[in-house]
């Protein structure tokens, strides 16, 4: 439970917060279906989208490589996936970036035997407070296309980077991007999104949500590092332990599979030692 004083400070900080800054966001759209769809139906411009399921922090393993957490992964009716993220630092906005979170988002859309055909359509919308690709257009929307050509290669893969600076008036895009960089609910353009997060500020289950969320990403911050921690130790003691075979090696006496045994290292690993011993010593 939270002290008083912990929740004082939490509404403190909830009160400041914009939905552009990640850790409200995340807070705000968990599970809160209704509000990401009224998000969507802007940027996509498609007022009859309607979403089923939203889920923010959504960790996507990847055992041995990078992994990845979503800020926010939504899915409408016809099964398309829609990850929404803010990113704040022009550096952190790259379109390689856009191009990896597609991919883990495909790597986890099917399930064994299932047919390619059966991928569903991923978009990957990019936030940015800044206009970092300089075009001065309120929405840049990329597709793999036939170089020469417009035609589209109807593979399913969306990029789309919604420009923050974009806030005009009286346009249903400008209005969203100065409500995500607005604190005060009272001078949000758009009433329904406006109400939404008045309630969440004022609310006892914001509070709560909004530590819960914080203490995962801090939860999920500590095992990244303990991961990372483990990993550098592994790859330390297997150095380690190539040495000792390139020692054993260098004595003579041992063929590879005895070295083997000896370090628990694979009998490949241990031939490739010795014929890299081999090469340098002629």
């Amino acid at each position: 439970m939270s002290s008083p004083r912990t929740k004082e400070q939490i509404f403190a900080r909830l009160q400041q917060m914009r939905l552009a800054d990640n850790e409200f966001m995340s807070a705000f759209f968990r599970h809160n279906v209704e509000s990401a769809q009224f998000v969507l139906r802007i940027i996509m411009d498609k007022p009859q989208l309607v979403v089923t399921e939203v889920c923010s922090q959504d960790y996507l393993p990847n055992p041995g490589w990078r992994a990845v957490t979503l800020d926010v992964l939504a899915t409408d009716a016809d099964g398309q996936k829609f990850n929404i993220e803010v990113q704040l630092d022009p550096r952190g906005a790259s379109e390689k970036r856009a191009r990896f979170y597609a991919s883990l988002i495909d790597s986890k859309a099917l399930q064994p035997g299932q047919d390619f055909a059966e991928l569903p359509e991923v978009w990957v919308i990019f936030i940015t407070e800044s206009d970092v690709l300089g075009g001065s257009l309120p929405l840049y929307h990329f597709e793999r296309c036939i170089k020469g050509s417009e035609t589209a290669l109807g593979d399913g893969s969306h990029i789309i980077y919604v420009n923050g600076e974009h806030q005009k008036a009286g346009t249903d895009l400008g209005d969203l991007m100065h409500d995500f960089f607005c604190r005060d609910a009272a001078r949000m353009r758009l009433a329904q999104l406006a109400q939404a997060v008045q309630r969440y500020k004022a609310s006892e289950q914001g509070a709560r949500e909004m530590s819960s969320v914080m203490d995962e990403i801090r939860e999920e911050i500590r095992e990244e590092v303990i991961e990372e921690v483990r990993e550098e130790a592994l790859a330390e003691g297997r150095e380690a332990l190539r040495g000792a075979a390139r020692q054993l090696l260098r004595m003579g006496g041992f063929t590879p599979e005895v070295v083997a045994r000896i370090t628990s290292l694979e009998v490949d690993e241990v031939q490739r030692l010795a014929a890299e011993a081999g090469a340098q010593g002629t």
